[in-house]
């Protein structure tokens, strides 16, 4: 009785500060109050490198941090506002990987991300001879991100003091789950819905 008692008191103590919290506004951490619900801006996702993952709609997640600029000087933010919809179309012949390469404007041949890409995409979407696939892409963009300036010609020297010590700690593979194995140069900013 008495551990159901301090059980139901310290539930009751909880209650009354959580109640004091919303009523004065204040969490003890100020910082955290100014900050509110979005810790970061939409267009900071190009400060990011970003991981193959095959569960993601765009097979894409967000990795780690990499860079850190002043937006002013670095950044270029436009207004792009479109919508697009395409059918993709795959078979044996024609793979569903080989499509999202050339969707992402990446060549199949060419860097660690499309090779990646395509052997995470091939696992999930590709299917055996005699199976057609058809993919529905409806993509609505908003905004345009690009890096300039320094940033875009010489992107090494804005490297976060935490990617430094990540490089030289991490092994690669490591690197490529915790972080990403590349960064962009140009985001284009949405929605996307691929069925």
């Amino acid at each position: 009785d008495s551990c159901k008692m301090r059980v139901g008191m310290a539930r009751g103590l909880f209650l009354a500060v959580a109640i004091l919290v919303i009523i004065n506004g204040s969490s003890g951490d100020e910082d955290l109050a100014e900050r509110g619900l979005q810790n970061e801006k939409v267009w900071e996702a190009i400060l990011y490198g970003y991981v193959i993952d095959p569960n993601a709609p765009s097979f894409l997640a967000r990795g780690d941090r990499v860079f850190q600029v002043n937006a002013k000087d670095s950044i270029a933010i436009s207004s792009n506002a479109e919508m697009d919809m395409q059918f993709q179309y795959s078979d044996s012949e024609h793979t569903a990987s080989k499509n999202v390469a050339a969707s992402m404007s990446v060549s199949g041949q060419y860097g660690a991300f499309s090779g990646a890409a395509s052997m995470e995409v091939s696992h999930t979407s590709d299917k055996s001879i005699k199976t057609v696939r058809m993919d529905a892409l409806i993509k609505a963009i908003k905004y345009e991100v690009a890096s300039k300036n320094a940033f875009r010609t010489f992107p090494q020297k804005f490297l976060t003091e935490n990617f430094k010590k990540a490089v030289k700690a991490l092994s690669v593979q490591q690197i490529e789950k915790r972080i990403g194995v590349f960064y962009a140069t140009r985001m284009d900013l949405g929605g996307e819905i691929r069925k």
